[in-house]
């Protein structure tokens, strides 16, 4: 993998620049594809432009650049043209070299954001060459997401030069790629670069697009066939499981024990289990974890069992106490707020095998966190972790096994079950005795009527969550503080409840919550994962469009968790119709899965190889990706036969599948 620096232009402070875009190699720089392309094959007549439209005009300069100062005292230039009867000012901060570059009486080309004001043109900051003379002006030009590291023209010179070097090679083997005719690679990703005509750049879309995600799907199924073939360390059968599942307090659904039996079959198999335990809320996923967690322990291993939150770990933990201590196993909790004292002693029995369970926060993930016999990792609601979270713990799994539960997954994982990188199994089914819940959308026009819903609710010794987005009021966004003041205003008793509060401060108001002292607990999203509080009928969620899909059914099953029936209320003062159809969505939709394969639609897998969740991996790519194109991915990698040989291509010739491989995808 060269480093960009060996390019020509690219010195150590460009190359810092660059690597702050995630760019450190020339296939990192070839495959940093545009934003967006700019047509200046045509002219624009000022008379049918718009304001705030970004125009491309000839123009002849009636009026040199004068300097001159604001009055904040800001230096600028200022110059005149005209198009025909039309008069435009242009203007130009910090460019200096503008006052030596246009000659009055002359026609230019300027290109810019046309703004009118009272009858008045003007272009703040525009580019411009000679009319007689356009050598950037012109033809398709690209425009890259630089975030202002980098000016455009700089970056536009990079990329064919590091194309002449690195010469770009298909991974996709040629006896495939000339049995379905595909289009050369090189060729295609050069024209995405640098296109004749945007008939030219559909086709090379669709070719380097289908190149991107055979390579993200040929990366999974090589992974996979790497992990089947790593010898693992069979764990010998418990001989006290069934002690351990009858001393439950409840007897397991047809689902869990499913569940369980998958888990146990995977660790009895010679290849490391990488799986994934999904089922809606309440479906007792964690007492199979519990489950699994007993069997390494019987087999004299550790388990390491990661939370999102402190407060579902310590409730975790509790849970472990409860149910694994009567069997003589050892329980730890570690977390951000755990003290120093008690903190090296749960280092030292992990280190030393006197604890067969760590369960914890992100406390888990620090190199000082050192396990002596680590066999299994359990990533709970993994939804809330994100992808470098996920690869941290993976990464100190090592050898281990890797278990991930979750009520609905994130599109990011639907896309990695889709392709094969994860074992999955599905507890079906709701628990007997659980109420309805009804999820309604709430309009601004019914937010009053809404509040008023929500005291009265409470007032009756039921629970109410209403969650905001935001902590403060900084923004259009619900906030907690603003809510909060306004359900204090109309008598309810309130709690405030979000990610700021010191550990002791949150289990005082969620223990005033569940005693009834607290009718209304005004929360971000927090309260996701980890709360349980039987009467609790009511979620409202201000601003639900800002929300996933996923995440929204994961707040929702927040109530009705006891025998009574709840209310799901999501509150919305978007005036973007895609958003109240998403949210429709939801409102008849009760399915955890059937929702993660809306959302995963809706959204994009996210960058499958990199730490994006959602979204398109690359934004004209996205738009390439056709159902046509996805079959002809699939089809194509269906075909593929993953040999020694072609690992070790695929690992030469494609190097963000190779460093995804390298670090994680092993596990």
């Amino acid at each position: 993998m060269r480093d960009l620096r060996e390019l020509s232009g690219v010195g150590k402070k460009r190359g810092e620049e660059l690597n702050k875009l995630g760019l450190e190699t020339l296939g990192d720089l070839c495959a940093f594809y545009p934003s967006r392309y700019l047509d200046f094959r045509q002219h624009t007549d000022l008379r049918r432009a718009g304001a705030g439209e970004w125009v491309l005009f000839e123009a002849e300069l009636t009026r040199a650049p004068v300097r001159l100062l604001s009055k904040a005292r800001r230096p600028y230039l200022l110059a005149e043209c005209r198009q025909g009867k039309i008069k435009v000012s242009l203007v130009w901060f910090h460019a200096d070299y503008v006052f030596y570059r246009l000659e009055e009486g002359k026609s230019y080309l300027f290109y810019g954001r046309l703004e009118r004001e009272r009858g008045k043109c003007s272009v703040a900051n525009p580019e411009f060459e000679p009319a007689d003379d356009v050598r950037k002006l012109k033809g398709i030009l690209p425009v890259y997401p630089l975030r202002d590291r980098l000016p455009q023209g700089v970056f536009r010179k990079l990329i064919p030069a590091a194309l002449d070097e690195l010469e770009p090679v298909s991974v996709i083997p040629a006896d495939l790629a000339a049995a379905h005719g595909l289009a050369d690679y090189g060729k295609s990703l050069r024209t995405v670069h640098a296109p004749d005509s945007f008939e030219a750049l559909s086709a090379a879309l669709e070719r380097v697009a289908l190149e991107d995600f055979f390579q993200y799907l040929a990366a999974h199924k090589v992974a996979g066939s790497f992990r089947r073939a790593r010898t693992g360390r069979p764990l010998p059968p418990p001989q006290r499981l069934e002690a351990f599942l009858n001393a439950l307090p409840y007897r397991l659904t047809e689902g869990q024990r499913g569940a369980l039996e998958d888990i146990l079959m995977d660790l009895s198999a010679p290849f490391l289990m990488n799986r994934l335990v999904q089922g809606d809320v309440g479906c007792g996923k964690t007492a199979v974890a519990m489950a699994a967690a007993f069997c390494v322990a019987e087999g004299g291993f550790q388990t390491a069992f990661l939370a999102p939150t402190e407060v579902l770990a310590r409730q975790h933990y509790e849970t472990a106490q409860r149910l694994l201590s009567p069997f003589g196993i050892k329980t730890v909790l570690l977390t951000a707020s755990v003290k120093a004292q008690e903190r090296r002693k749960v280092l030292s029995e992990l280190r030393e095998g006197g604890a067969a369970l760590a369960v914890g926060t992100h406390a888990l993930l620090g190199e000082e966190v050192v396990f002596k016999n680590l066999r299994l990792c359990v990533c709970d609601e993994q939804q809330r972790f994100g992808v470098r979270h996920r690869t941290a713990f993976s990464e100190k799994a090592g050898e281990a096994d890797v278990l991930s539960m979750t009520a609905t997954p994130i599109p990011r994982t639907m896309a990695l079950m889709l392709y094969g990188e994860l074992s999955v199994s599905t507890i079906s089914g709701r628990p007997a005795g659980r109420g309805e819940v009804r999820t309604r959308l709430v309009t601004p026009a019914k937010r009053a009527e809404m509040l008023d819903f929500l005291c009265a609710r409470a007032a009756t010794g039921e629970g109410v969550y209403a969650v905001c987005p935001l902590i403060e009021d900084r923004s259009e966004a619900e906030s907690v503080e603003k809510l909060a003041g306004e359900l204090r205003g109309r008598g309810a008793a309130v709690g405030v409840l979000h990610g700021g509060l010191k550990a002791a401060q949150k289990e005082a108001v969620l223990e005033d919550f569940r005693a009834g002292k607290i009718g209304i607990l005004v929360s971000t999203t927090v309260v996701e994962v980890g709360v349980d509080h039987p009467d609790a009928t009511v979620m409202c969620v201000m601003g639900a469009d800002r929300f996933g899909l996923s995440q929204l059914h994961q707040l929702r099953g927040r109530v009705g968790r006891g025998s009574r029936d709840g209310w799901c209320l999501l509150y919305s003062e978007s005036e973007a119709p895609e958003a109240w159809e998403r949210l429709k969505i939801l409102r008849n939709c009760s399915d955890g899965f059937e929702l993660s394969e809306r959302d995963f639609a809706l959204r994009g897998a996210g960058d499958l190889l990199g730490t994006r969740q959602s979204g398109s991996a690359d934004l004209p790519l996205n738009a390439a990706l056709s159902p046509e194109v996805t079959a002809m991915a699939l089809e194509l990698c269906r075909e593929l036969t993953v040999d020694p040989a072609y690992a070790e291509f695929f690992r030469t010739n494609c190097q963000k599948a190779a460093r995804r491989l390298d670090k994680v995808a092993l596990n």
